[in-house]
């Protein structure tokens, strides 16, 4: 979640050579049948999963009509140079709580995925870290990620995010070998789901394994205006932005960026996360929890109709791209921690967005 590097610039330019225009988005909700309508649960301490408040938020987005989820499971570094990732015993997801979160959502219908993730403590950005022993990290992530691959393959799982947002982790032919590794030994474990890597919205290019995958996964959190941007954008204006967002010496055009990706490595993609806090500049800075715009009257007075528009935007954009097969909103918290949760759509006006469009699965032709 940090400012687009030159080289992506770069590869944004190049992929208007590749690829065709995007369809013009419709106006009235639509996705079609094979749709992943998804949502990230997400806990703070270990035992949340186990909750009631946990089992009422999957049923409120089964509710919703989402069809899928993704079941957040958090470890964490003391800093970002040290040399190894950890459960935390109050804040990590039991493996009890888990199963039963899994258990949870299967009863109800839910597809599910399997999140393991990685929290620096000191605050640094998880795409930042830089281990002062690189070997020993990898080491330890893949006791991490095997973990959750057992866990998966136990639980029927019908997938598993390999990793999140890591782009110093990526960044090299080195690095790249050892995430291919990693990958082959999930697949010899016997697990038979599918597989992505969740990666940032700037560090697309960076990852070089995505063909030994099932999906690219994106963390969509793309800047939409720039933060001089007076005042909240209409959903018209979020549209266009998408196809030519006037960030980082603009116009760029994210639905060509994300096709050209598509086109280079033959994999279809999802979105395992995209969402906007309920403030007036959330579209320039998706990814900050407290986007601000500088020259703005009012930089981060709450604004749920804000929020609603870009999720509104988003889907009439990326529910006609072909080769995007779904969003998982960012997030959905149990209902014990929903009313400090900044990302939570949940009782707000684009918590009926998700439902009506959730509701209109199947209303496209499949590859439309």
């Amino acid at each position: 979640m940090l400012a687009r590097s030159p080289a992506a610039v770069a590869h944004a330019a190049a992929a208007k050579q590749h690829t065709p225009a995007a369809p013009t988005p419709p106006d009235r909700p639509a996705l079609r049948t094979n749709w992943q309508a998804g949502v990230n649960l997400t806990a703070d301490l270990t035992g949340d999963f186990l909750a009631p408040g946990s089992d009422a938020a999957l049923r409120a987005a089964k509710a919703d009509g989402s069809t899928s989820v993704e079941i957040v499971a958090t470890w964490y570094m003391p800093s970002a140079t040290a040399s190894a990732v950890a459960a935390d015993a109050a804040r990590t997801p039991s493996d009890a709580a888990v199963m039963h979160a899994v258990a949870t959502a299967q009863s109800l219908g839910l597809q599910v995925l399997l999140k393991p993730q990685v929290d620096v403590l000191d605050g640094t950005y998880r795409g930042l870290i830089s281990p002062t022993n690189r070997a020993a990290w990898f080491a330890s992530y893949q006791t991490m990620l095997i973990h959750y691959a057992t866990l998966a393959r136990q639980l029927r799982v019908g997938g598993l995010v390999v990793g999140v947002e890591l782009g110093s982790m990526v960044s090299g032919p080195r690095d790249t070998t050892l995430w291919r590794k990693m990958i082959a030994t999930v697949r010899r474990l016997g697990y038979k789901g599918s597989l992505t890597y969740a990666a940032n919205w700037d560090q697309l290019h960076l990852v070089g394994f995505w063909r030994s995958l099932d999906y690219i996964g994106i963390d969509a959190y793309f800047p939409l205006v720039p933060q001089r941007h007076q005042s909240a954008p209409t959903i018209a204006e979020l549209v266009s932005a998408w196809h030519g967002s006037y960030v980082a010496g603009g116009p760029l055009d994210w639905v060509d960026e994300v096709a050209q990706l598509e086109h280079t490595q033959h994999r279809p993609v999802v979105f395992t996360e995209l969402g906007y806090v309920a403030t007036a500049c959330t579209a320039a800075a998706p990814y900050a929890l407290v986007p601000t715009c500088p020259t703005a009257a009012d930089p981060t007075v709450p604004s749920q109709r804000a929020q609603q528009d870009a999720y509104v935007a988003a889907l009439r954009v990326w529910s006609r791209v072909p080769f995007v097969r779904g969003i998982y909103w960012w997030d959905w918290p149990t209902d014990d921690n929903q009313t400090t949760d900044v990302y939570s759509p949940r009782g707000k006006p684009a918590e009926r967005t998700i439902a009506e469009w959730d509701a209109a699965r199947g209303d496209l032709v499949a590859g439309r």
